[in-house]
């Protein structure tokens, strides 16, 4: 009994979590050490702890962050890249780290918003490479304002219900013929849903799943947005 008082559980219980890894990409929690390898640390993104989403854990945040991975030369390097309902940043973060110029996070929360700046902080992010709105989509004034036309990337793990509302917005930021979308938050029996919202203004429509969940992608065409 004496034994059982002196350990520290929760510490326990951190230390077997282990690291999230997305191909070569470490997401780190405030318990992980960064490796002395410099090669290695420009690829560990660090994250403060808390729920699933936002720490690499939940199959909707992997699927999005393998999506950036392999899609890196085509639309992440040296690109700009929009992360709606940023959450932690995660993905936002870490499309710089794979060499994205500019990412823009756009949420909801304030307080998600404050937990992606802390840890854009924590990874040397400054507000010079990730813009951070609070805004839901509704209100063009809460959004910013250098969006339309322009992104090469918009990303965004969400829910089926903002994922269908904002595909129109997601079209009008997407570069017309280039720009990429990847959605998620995505059940595996939602995916027609999802690709019935984007047909009309993205091509080559594709899905993966992992665990019942399910990312969306596509390639924006030359129909006008609303």
């Amino acid at each position: 009994d004496d034994l059982a008082k002196d350990v520290d559980w929760l510490a326990v219980q951190e230390a077997a979590r282990p690291v999230v890894t997305v191909g070569d990409l470490e997401i780190l929690l405030p318990w992980h050490e960064t490796s002395s390898n410099p090669e290695i640390a420009m690829r560990q993104l660090r994250v403060e702890g808390g729920a699933a989403f936002g720490t690499g854990e939940h199959p909707t945040t992997r699927l999005c962050l393998g999506w950036l991975r392999d899609n890196t030369e085509g639309c992440v390097r040296d690109k700009r890249v929009v992360d709606f309902g940023t959450g932690s940043g995660v993905l936002a973060i870490g499309a710089l780290l794979m060499g994205a110029a500019k990412a823009t996070g756009v949420d909801v929360d304030p307080l998600s918003v404050k937990s992606a700046r802390r840890n854009a902080r924590l990874n040397g992010v400054d507000d010079s490479r990730l813009a951070l709105f609070c805004a839901d989509g509704s209100d063009d004034d809460d959004l910013p304002a250098d969006c339309d036309g322009t992104v090469d990337c918009v990303v965004a793990n969400i829910l089926v219900g903002p994922v269908t509302q904002l595909a129109p917005l997601f079209a009008r930021y997407a570069k017309k013929g280039s720009g990429r979308v990847c959605v998620s938050g995505v059940l595996a029996t939602q995916v027609p849903t999802v690709r019935d919202a984007y047909g009309e203004w993205f091509d080559d429509l594709s899905h993966e799943e992992e665990g019942g969940w399910a990312v969306v992608s596509g390639v924006r065409n030359s129909t006008p947005a609303p």
